[in-house]
C-alpha cells in the first residue's frame, strides 16, 4: 500500500492536469432547457446545421454566424446559391440566443465578397482580411457544403476565427492577432494557426 502522504500527492497531480480540461470545455444549461457549450469562456454556437464557420472577438462574447445559404433542388442535392452564398448575422450571447442581422458598417468588417470559381465551388474573403481565402465546396459526408482555408500548407476545414482586440476605435481596431481553427481534411486533426495582421 502506498502512503497516504503519497496518494494525496498523486491525487492533486491529476487533479492540476485534468483541471484545464475541464475549464476549456464546459456546458451550460438555460432556464430554457438550450445548452451552451463554452472553450475557454467564448460560446460555441451550436443547432446550427448549415453553419459554416463562426467569427468571435475578445470585446464580447457574442459571435457572427457564417451560414451557407442554398437554392432548392429537384434532384435533392442542396446547391449553393452562387449569387448569394452566405447568410450572415450575429448570435448574441443571451438566454433567448438572440439572432441579429449585421448593420451596413459591421458588413464592413465581418461581411464576405464571393467569387465563383466552377459550378460547384465558391470563394470567399472576408472584407477585412482579404489574404485569406475560403473555398466552399460539397462535403464528402453530408449534403451539405464545408468552408476550407489553407493552414501550414494543408487543407483545413474552418470552424472559428477569433480577434483579439486590443484599443483602438470602431472604425480602426487594435488587432494583435486573428486565430483561425479547424480540422485538418484529410486526418481530422485539430489545426489552431495564429496570424499577427
Amino acid at each position: 500500500m502506498f502512503p497516504q502522504q503519497t496518494i494525496i500527492r498523486i491525487l492533486t497531480i491529476v487533479f492540476i492536469l485534468i483541471t484545464p480540461t475541464i475549464v476549456a470545455a464546459q456546458t451550460t444549461l438555460y432556464p430554457n432547457g438550450r445548452e451552451l457549450n463554452e472553450i475557454n469562456g467564448y460560446p460555441v454556437p451550436s443547432g446550427k446545421p448549415d453553419m459554416l464557420f463562426y467569427l468571435q472577438r475578445s470585446l464580447d462574447l457574442n459571435s457572427v454566424i457564417y451560414e451557407a445559404k442554398y437554392t432548392d433542388a429537384r434532384t435533392g442535392q442542396r446547391k449553393l446559391d452562387t449569387d448569394e452564398p452566405v447568410n450572415i448575422y450575429w448570435l448574441i450571447h443571451d438566454k433567448e440566443h438572440s439572432m441579429k442581422p449585421l448593420s451596413r458598417l459591421q458588413r464592413l468588417g465581418y461581411g464576405v465578397r464571393s467569387e465563383s470559381t466552377d459550378d460547384e465551388i465558391v470563394q470567399l474573403k472576408l472584407v477585412a482580411y482579404r489574404e485569406m481565402a475560403i473555398l466552399l465546396k460539397p462535403s464528402l459526408k453530408e449534403n451539405k457544403y464545408d468552408a476550407h482555408v489553407s493552414l501550414e500548407g494543408k487543407d483545413v476545414l474552418l470552424k472559428k476565427v477569433f480577434i483579439n482586440i486590443d484599443g483602438g476605435t470602431k472604425l480602426s481596431p487594435n488587432v494583435t492577432f486573428i486565430e483561425i481553427t479547424g480540422t485538418e481534411a484529410q486526418t481530422g486533426r485539430k489545426i489552431v494557426h495564429r496570424i499577427k495582421p
